[in-house]
């Protein structure tokens, strides 16, 4: 998954407007595997495309926005005797 998928998920999740990347080069092709993948659905309504974000697609952005940010802990390590 790379960012460029993440953030076209992640916008259709949040919004029904049109991605701004809508209609570059790999637009098509990423549309087509995320949609394979079963986390974005494609509707035809009279030619026009309207994208949906299918239940996997929103359990998995749900489980990605809620996953904690990781965190730095410090660890002295215990001596042997």
């Amino acid at each position: 998954m790379t960012p460029f998928e993440f953030g076209i998920v992640l916008h259709y999740y949040t919004s029904c407007a049109d991605h701004p990347s809508l209609g570059c080069p790999i637009w098509d092709e990423t549309v087509r595997s995320l949609s394979v993948s079963g986390l974005i659905g494609v509707i035809r309504e009279r030619g026009d495309k309207e994208i949906i974000v299918t239940d996997k697609g929103k359990a998995w952005i749900e489980h990605a926005i809620n996953t904690p940010l990781p965190e730095m802990k410090w660890i002295i390590p215990e001596r042997s005797a």
